[in-house]
């Protein structure tokens, strides 16, 4: 567990730098000095970006979206690529958010179909999903980690587990939970249905 969070088999660089550094020298631990950027910097420029599409890479989103379904591996070692040159766990580029926030709603809608919801009560389903299944159960178990993990699990004072990478890891494991019970199963309903009449 110490080592998923924390990165035990990566040298870990140290998150409490007052400001981003001018200096533009490679540290031996391999990450670069220059991308060092407070927590507050960090978000002001994800949000920044939030707002300005063409920053976005949607590509590199949709690629996390698949490989999280097939190999999940392989978006968490981008993590660590990410942490060894910006110094940061967490995504910088909302275009995952954006994406996540675009399945949500065309799988609502799936759900709404095969259940026959009124629009009402698809507009209700839907803030449900977004506001208490995704972005609230994230708040709440991202900053129970979060706190558990800079408590109990740092070996050195200079490590600091990020918050965003805890709630990145939540969005990491809704996004297989989603397919599967928003997309497969609204699929399967008819049929298990027509089965049932039939029966």
């Amino acid at each position: 567990l110490t080592a998923f969070f924390i990165g035990e088999s990566f040298k870990y660089c140290p998150s409490s730098v007052a400001s981003a550094r001018s200096s533009r020298s490679s540290r031996a631990d391999g990450c670069f000095q220059h991308v060092q950027m407070t927590a507050f910097a960090k978000l002001s420029r994800y949000f920044r970006r939030l707002v300005n599409f063409k920053h976005m890479d949607f590509e590199f989103a949709i690629w996390q979206m698949l490989y999280l379904l097939v190999s999940p591996q392989k978006v968490y070692r981008n993590f660590m690529y990410r942490k060894r040159t910006k110094d940061q766990w967490a995504r910088d580029d909302p275009a995952f958010l954006v994406m996540l926030s675009a399945a949500l709603f065309l799988s609502s809608v799936l759900y709404a179909v095969s259940l026959w919801l009124s629009f009402t009560g698809f507009i209700k389903f839907f803030l449900w999903v977004v506001f208490v299944d995704c972005i609230g159960t994230g708040i709440l178990f991202g900053s129970a980690i979060w706190l558990f993990c800079n408590y109990f699990l740092r070996r050195t004072s200079d490590q600091d587990v990020e918050w965003g990478y805890c709630f990145d890891v939540h969005l990491n494991a809704f996004f297989p939970v989603l397919i599967f019970l928003h997309v497969i199963l609204p699929v399967v309903y008819p049929c298990k249905f027509d089965h049932l009449a039939v029966l």
